[in-house]
């Protein structure tokens, strides 16, 4: 309807061009939301509490791949890509099945772990998301909690390790309590073609989908609250065992923390934000009374998502999405 004695001819056009211009807000929006820091990309771990098969202790997701926790390491799956190349008629090639897989996994274990080793959430709340599968409701998993840190505690005598997200980024951190050997440290993988270092001291983690990275470990103690680092360096053991060397002295009688800046960057596939895989596409929007902004659409992996959001098992590219943004354009709510 006319508003303000204005002509139903005039608000169409006016509804064109809000069309497009959100269209181009939510293309705008998602390349500099997904580089936002800030609470509200903080991503979470959600712990199993029945929905899933009792290995998988708690559950989270990156940029580029699915993480898994188990009671002695962690399981990676990354979906494969799609192929947005078209032929000259404008049709895209037929898949081969028998190619590859359309997605792999690979595990990282703690070698030679203490038995006694206890793994747990840190900073947890009930989360947003529901499994309900089956019609009976007793069986159904309603709001699991979803923790900003999981915790290997005891994985070697006097060494823990704790894993949380900085960004969209999966990291971990090995705090070495006083008696505790750095040299202990041993985490081996499966699944990966082999392992190798790179020439900045980083760990080249090659699978069948190209070359994932763990970053030049950085290493430090807080000491009479200055932080003091200490220089440590990967050490390969076998092609696909790996652990740390600390060069150097260090004050024994407190924490040591060897931080890997374990990043999901990827050589070959970029399914990292801003990378030429990206499905990200808007089909639809609204607004409410407050000016609050609605966008659905489609997306891969990499689109930003609040915590507690709801995600499939993540071999499903491209996913619906569903936002809802502030009535400025500067928030995802």
């Amino acid at each position: 309807a006319a508003r303000n004695g204005s002509s139903p001819k005039t608000e169409t056009k006016r509804g064109k061009a809000v069309v497009v211009l959100l269209l181009l807000f939510v293309v705008c929006a998602h390349s500099a939301l997904a580089r936002a820091s800030g609470d509200i990309f903080r991503s979470t771990f959600l712990a199993n509490e029945g929905q899933w098969p009792e290995l998988v202790l708690y559950k989270g997701r990156s940029a580029s791949a699915n993480v898994s926790f188990l009671r002695n390491g962690l399981s990676f799956s990354v979906v494969k890509p799609e192929d947005e190349h078209e032929h000259d008629d404008g049709h895209k090639p037929e898949k081969d099945h028998h190619a590859e897989p359309d997605f792999i996994v690979w595990n990282m274990t703690f070698a030679n772990a203490d038995p006694a080793m206890h793994v747990s959430g840190v900073h947890g709340r009930p989360s947003v998301t529901n499994y309900l599968s089956g019609p009976d409701p007793a069986a159904w998993v309603v709001h699991p909690m979803e923790y900003e840190r999981v915790d290997y505690v005891g994985v070697y005598p006097g060494i823990d390790a704790q894993f949380h997200m900085v960004g969209l980024d999966l990291e971990y951190d090995y705090v070495i309590h006083p008696g505790g050997d750095p040299a202990a440290i041993r985490n081996s993988y499966a699944g990966i073609e082999s392992l190798a270092m790179g020439a900045n001291g980083d760990l080249l983690i090659r699978t069948l989908y190209g070359e994932q990275k763990q970053r030049a470990p950085v290493c430090w103690q807080l000491i009479e609250g200055v932080r003091r680092s200490v220089m440590v360096d990967f050490v390969l053991i076998n092609d696909s065992t790996y652990g740390f060397s600390v060069r150097g002295a260090y004050d024994r009688s407190a924490d040591l923390v060897i931080d890997p800046l374990f990043e999901m960057v990827w050589a070959s596939y970029t399914a990292a934000l801003g990378g030429s895989n990206n499905i990200n596409y808007c089909f639809a929007n609204a607004m409410d009374v407050q000016g609050n902004v609605y966008l659905t659409g489609m997306v891969d992996g990499s689109f930003p998502v609040t915590p507690g959001a709801y995600s499939g098992p993540g071999n499903v590219q491209p996913e619906i999405f569903v936002a809802k943004f502030s009535a400025d354009g500067t928030t995802l709510l």
